[in-house]
């Protein structure tokens, strides 16, 4: 028997499970958090800090490789850690009523197999809100608990003649965690653009359990998605725009693209942050983001600034990709001007910057959404 990476018999796995029976009954009640198992940074950190110092007789766990950058960080902070690739981890998962998750990874809901929620109370927060039609993907779970963070949204997983399974039972309009902190740091009249398109799920490598990651491939580099946002990003009329207003670029683009990184060959004078930068730090300190159906959108949206879409491939998009669209309409809905090519990004990039226009009309959520999903996970 393989465990912890070592070589070993039988009765010593028993041993050590003996010996973590024990420490089971001295806690009858266990919450086990997750982000990604790579990274945290999102919705399950932010409701786990404000736990552990708001709820101090919960017993809670973090789930996190220890080769992860923030594995350091939050193990200072006094964050409880395991790692999902341990023996320990899976002690955990057998041992919690609670699994709360921004993501639904297999990793984690299928810990102990298939049937590994069967006992337990599965709470998805989510790392970003669902304004596309998720639910042949969704009503595929089981959710005990499903946050979200705007009325429309909660309208349209609970309302009438929708996809989904779920009804208000299960689904719960509170705000997101991460926001309370989104609100409290964020920065104005900073000059920072922030560009952050999302992934395609047919550029991407197919998911490797063992690895739990994608794999590479390398036909990405054949795909117009690379070829769009290269075009942009080493365009000529971008730079002169950095260089007239004197605006930091930055690129950031969704978890899936970054192993592409540097075939993108970028010019010097754009940023690619390194993965240890909070995704809140750059949210706050940027004035502008350029996306392409990213909900990151939300987070400028929540700020008050504003957004550019850029939307070349909306068609394949909807028909190719894990979601199809669902209410939320971008030229009617969302925070700024849809464009479906390089000239008018670049154009309406440019009258942002000339007439300074950062503003948007969405409505600002209301605060202490972190309380309110601890008491919503308490009532079940």
């Amino acid at each position: 028997i393989i465990y912890q990476e070592k070589k070993c018999t039988f009765y010593d796995v028993f041993y050590e499970i003996k010996k973590l029976k024990k420490r089971r009954a001295k806690n009858k009640s266990l919450w086990l958090f997750a982000d990604m198992p790579f990274r945290a940074d999102d919705n399950a950190e932010h409701l786990y800090r404000y736990v552990m110092k708001n709820h101090l007789k919960q017993n809670i766990v973090f789930v996190l490789r220890k080769n992860s950058h923030d594995y350091k960080r939050l193990k200072k902070e006094g964050f409880k850690l395991v790692d999902p690739k341990s023996f320990k981890f899976k002690y955990l998962v057998f041992k919690a009523d609670k699994l709360i998750s921004s993501h639904i990874d297999r990793y984690f809901f299928e810990a102990l197999g298939e049937n590994t929620l069967k006992t337990k109370d599965f709470i998805f927060l989510q790392h970003g809100i669902t304004k596309d039609d998720l639910s042949s993907w969704l009503n595929q779970r089981k959710i005990d608990l499903f946050i979200t963070g705007m009325q429309d949204e909660y309208d349209s997983i609970v309302g009438d003649f929708n996809r989904y399974k779920f009804t208000p039972k299960e689904v719960k309009l509170t705000g997101f965690p991460r926001w309370d902190a989104l609100l409290k740091n964020n920065k104005i009249n900073t000059k920072q653009i922030l560009i952050m398109p999302t992934w395609r799920e047919y550029i991407v490598g197919s998911y490797s359990k063992k690895l739990m990651k994608r794999r590479f491939n390398p036909k990405f580099y054949e795909s117009e998605y690379f070829y769009r946002w290269g075009s942009f990003l080493h365009s000529k009329k971008l730079q002169e725009l950095h260089e007239k207003y004197n605006y930091k670029i930055v690129f950031n683009p969704h978890p899936q693209i970054r192993p592409y990184l540097e075939g993108f060959d970028l010019p010097n004078y754009i940023i690619t942050p390194s993965v240890e930068i909070s995704m809140q730090k750059l949210f706050c300190e940027s004035s502008l983001m350029i996306t392409d159906y990213s909900s990151v959108a939300f987070e400028m949206a929540v700020l008050k600034k504003p957004v550019i879409y850029y939307q070349f491939d909306k068609n394949e998009l909807f028909s190719r990709h894990i979601y199809t669209q669902g209410y939320f309409d971008y030229n009617k809905d969302g925070f700024g001007t849809v464009v479906l090519d390089i000239d008018n990004l670049l154009y309406e990039l440019k009258m942002k910057l000339q007439n300074h226009s950062f503003k948007n009309n969405f409505l600002i959520p209301k605060a202490n959404s972190l309380e309110k999903v601890t008491q919503v996970i308490l009532s079940i």
